[in-house]
């Protein structure tokens, strides 16, 4: 089943995770979320560059959004999840023909 967008929920960068925390519901209608990391060396990734600071990951985040929220959804279809059922996309996967 595939995810869809969340309105009302901001993003938030979390250090202890290195990634941005996003979150996206279940598109089957049982509205149940789901926790989404965007990696921090994927939003190295995605525009190369200097390492982006705290306010340049969000931004970068913000601009990539739907990237990583396709590459989410694909990963949550395939149940490619981490132990706590989260997804965490990394550099990789903005580079796997399958998610993207």
């Amino acid at each position: 089943m595939p995810l869809r967008h969340t309105e009302g929920r901001e993003p938030v960068d979390q250090v202890g995770r290195q990634g941005i925390k996003f979150t996206m519901m279940v598109a089957d209608g049982d509205e149940a979320p789901v926790s989404c990391f965007a990696s921090f060396a994927a939003l190295h990734t995605i525009e190369g560059g200097d390492l982006p600071s705290k306010a340049e990951r969000m931004e970068r985040f913000e601009r990539h959004r739907v990237t990583f929220e396709r590459i989410a959804s694909a990963k949550y279809d395939v149940r490619w999840l981490e132990p706590d059922a989260s997804v965490f996309i990394t550099a990789a996967d903005l580079e796997d023909p399958h998610l993207t």
